[in-house]
């Protein structure tokens, strides 16, 4: 019961006993709460064995952010994830009156006052009381092999408990649905056509951006596809669905007008390197020659290195797919230059990373590019799309062309190439005949 109302993982359980934290907790304030006290056990342990001096500010920062990313990494959430509920959790001890479900909205306004950051007051959103919602709650389905008709308001419900629930991307699933259940809620299963479809779209457009739309329009798609597979071998009782499933037959926005396509060009990244410190060189330079997300880098130790296949290996953090990336002379000497177990230091990343953005005079670039830069890079070097396919992770070579499309200076070169590879000499001139009549 604890693992579904909170909506941790069997491996986040695990990572709570890694850490030393025996309670369950029951909301995301709790949790933040028993991080907090245990950070506090971690930095007495380590400062007052090790450096022998509690009061110095420096090494009482480096313990702080070790125990976050050991958090983080154990937990599976992101750095900043953790940083929120510790914050959080400090918020309300200091005012009590805001541990209740009616202060959230308090707690919020003081914590904007403190982290006026937008990503960090939205994660704030459920740290009081977890986000439930009403089709969550368990539904009882009637005995197989009977013929029914459904609500949609059932049907999302189902769909939750049978597959929203168990998907890695569940938090993002609980998001997505709950816009759909709010339009579709009041309908019939079998009466849903595509001209609901077409009005959900056009209304939600006129508050998200398409893409938001288009994440949910193939929520709605996938959730027809599971009834009629799940009707077919017998999960669900009969029940009556329409004949065909009306997402498909609704075209999506067309994505690659508005989709993410910054690079950065050969002289902006020699601003970028010239204006970071050692460290964030070398994770800049290692994320545009692998490619690897910022996540993965974070993870990165010498134990995904391997020295036979001279590759480093792991598993993406996003995704969940495992990689293989080769490994180049510039990366193979940044992993040598690695002094403990982990590749990379990323204590204070935010801050050095916008530091040295703002001196180089990059705008409209986040990190997140580079590895754009480096699936360009391999074009540009005439490797085969399915090969930065592969370097990538992506699923499809789709994929990858909507990452990264072809540039228009390209498209010259290669109908250029063409022209050149054929070799068009002059046209021969036909042969004179004279015929002499005797």
């Amino acid at each position: 019961m604890y693992s579904k109302s909170f909506g941790l993982t069997n491996t986040q359980l695990t990572g709570l006993k890694a850490l030393g934290i025996d309670e369950m907790p029951v909301t995301y304030l709790q949790l933040g709460q028993l991080l907090s006290a245990k950070k506090k056990e971690y930095e007495m342990a380590h400062i007052e064995t090790k450096l022998g001096k509690c009061g110095k500010g420096r090494n009482k920062e480096t313990e702080c952010n070790r125990f976050t990313l050991e958090a983080a990494e154990k937990l599976g959430f992101s750095e900043v994830r953790v940083q929120t509920l510790i914050r959080a959790a400090i918020l309300t001890q200091k005012f009590p009156d805001l541990r209740n479900s009616k202060g959230i909205k308090p707690l919020l306004r003081k914590y904007a006052e403190l982290n006026p950051r937008p990503q960090r007051i939205k994660d704030a959103k459920g740290l009081c009381v977890p986000i439930t919602y009403e089709w969550m709650a368990p539904v009882v389905m009637e005995p197989l092999g009977t013929q029914c008709e459904w609500s949609m308001a059932k049907a999302f419900s189902v769909f939750w408990q049978l597959h929203g629930q168990l998907k890695r991307s569940a938090n993002n699933y609980k998001s997505l649905m709950n816009h759909l259940y709010t339009f579709f809620k009041d309908l019939k299963v079998h009466d849903v056509n595509y001209l609901h479809v077409e009005r959900f779209r056009f209304e939600r457009q006129k508050s998200v951006a398409a893409s938001t739309v288009n994440r949910e329009h193939t929520v709605l798609t996938t959730l027809f596809h599971k009834l009629k597979l799940w009707k077919r071998i017998a999960a669900i009782p009969h029940v009556r669905l329409p004949e065909e499933n009306p997402g498909p037959l609704v075209k999506k926005k067309d994505e690659r007008g508005f989709s993410r396509k910054r690079v950065l060009s050969g002289d902006e990244v020699a601003r970028l390197l010239s204006a970071s410190d050692h460290e964030l060189q070398r994770i800049i330079l290692f994320a545009i020659n692998t490619g690897l997300r910022r996540r993965d880098l974070m993870l990165a130790s010498k134990e995904n290195v391997n020295l036979s296949m001279d590759t480093i290996e792991g598993i993406q953090s996003k995704v969940g797919k495992p990689y293989r990336i080769p490994l180049n002379d510039i990366s193979r000497r940044i992993v040598a230059e690695a002094k403990g177990p982990r590749l990379f230091d990323f204590r204070n990343f935010k801050r050095r990373w916008e530091r040295a953005s703002q001196r180089a005079g990059i705008e409209h670039f986040e990190f997140r590019d580079l590895r754009r830069t480096f699936a360009r890079r391999l074009l540009s070097s005439g490797a085969d799309l399915a090969i930065v396919q592969k370097m990538l992770g992506h699923s499809s070579l789709a994929m990858t062309g909507r990452y990264v499309p072809p540039r228009h200076e390209e498209t010259v070169e290669a109908m250029n190439r063409i022209a050149n590879s054929f070799s068009v000499g002059p046209r021969p001139q036909p042969t004179k005949i004279e015929l002499h009549v005797a």
